[in-house]
């Protein structure tokens, strides 16, 4: 590591190769500091470069979750229809408790009770 150095209120850290490793434990312990508090000061180059990379595995996120769970309009419609499933149960069944309702609902879209308590409600 070469130096660092307050300039102007703001600090800068100059690295002679990018992989430094601080000599000893403080001056680490003060670098980490300085980067917590004025990282994207820093290394606004680096930060990009991440951002790109962390972008990629943003997106290939995205695409497992929609393949997994959905897209957002398709969960909203399946969520409808849990909803519109208790309306209807609670309709004809007005003695049912609303876990009682949840488990037939779920029951009928072939997933579990707390799927249905999660996503619907009930006005009792």
């Amino acid at each position: 590591m070469k130096t660092v150095i307050a300039k102007n209120g703001k600090i800068q850290l100059e690295f002679s190769v990018p992989g430094d490793i601080p000599d000893n434990k403080e001056e680490m312990e003060v670098i980490m500091k300085v980067i917590a508090k004025h990282g994207k000061e820093l290394y606004p180059k680096a930060l990009k470069q991440d951002s790109i990379i962390g972008k990629k595995v943003r997106e290939g996120g995205k695409i497992g979750h929609e393949a997994a769970h959905g897209t957002e309009d398709e969960k909203q419609k399946r969520w409808a229809k849990y909803q519109k499933d208790v309306d209807e149960l609670h309709a004809k069944l007005l003695n049912l408790k609303y876990s009682a309702i949840c488990y037939l609902v779920a029951k009928r879209n072939s997933v579990v009770k707390k799927t249905i308590m999660r996503h619907t409600h009930c006005f009792i």
